[in-house]
């Protein structure tokens, strides 16, 4: 489910605008590929439902799968989250 929402934002993300509400407990997770995955969709959808659980994970050293740029490699997700929040906004 993560996975699809985070599809759909990056691709379309006016289609995905009311899934940060709900993003929350999955950034959460003791799990760090849901936790990961979660980060990666809702850095697609800025809200503030998930500003403050994005903050807390700059910090986090944990790893996860993600396909990224035509590959499937572990990416910290601290590192996920520092460098997407550091990218200027589109206009």
């Amino acid at each position: 489910m993560l996975w699809g929402i985070g599809r759909l934002a990056h691709a379309r993300p006016r289609h995905a605008q009311d899934a940060p509400p709900h993003l929350p407990p999955y950034l959460e997770s003791p799990d760090p590929a849901i936790r990961g995955t979660a980060a990666w969709a809702a850095l697609a959808l800025p809200a503030a439902a998930t500003a403050a659980h994005l903050a807390r994970l700059r910090d986090d050293p944990a790893a996860f799968p993600l396909y990224e740029g035509g590959a499937l490699a572990d990416v910290r997700i601290g590192e996920l989250v520092e460098r997407e929040l550091a990218r200027p906004a589109p206009t």
